[in-house]
């Protein structure tokens, strides 16, 4: 990633409001406990997998919550796939509304 792509991208004030929160935000998720049958999809970049062994562990847990559950992979994406490859989130996020109405 170039530098002018992180501060672009990376160092904005939604993102900084977004860090600020992030105990709250687990807090709230860990007490959730289970959303049941309601869709959920996880999508990690291709990238990340090879770097942030924790970070994939996570996700998986994420998986756990719902029994209708979904984990995509989008190769050649790292921690950015909504900005590398947006037309493959959008896909994703389409198919989970059609799963949802079915």
């Amino acid at each position: 990633m170039d530098e002018a792509f992180f501060y672009k991208h990376y160092l904005n004030n939604a993102m900084l409001k977004e860090a600020f929160q992030l105990d709250k935000s687990v807090d709230q998720v860990s007490t959730i406990g289970t959303l049941g049958n309601i869709p959920l999809i996880v999508i990690t970049g291709g990238k990340t997998e090879k770097i942030y062994k924790n970070w994939i562990e996570s996700q998986k847990n994420l998986l756990s919550l719902s029994t209708n559950h979904a984990h995509i992979v989008i190769e050649n994406s790292g921690h950015f796939i909504h900005l590398e490859q947006p037309e493959k989130v959008s896909d994703a996020i389409k198919n989970l509304i059609m799963v949802s109405r079915a």
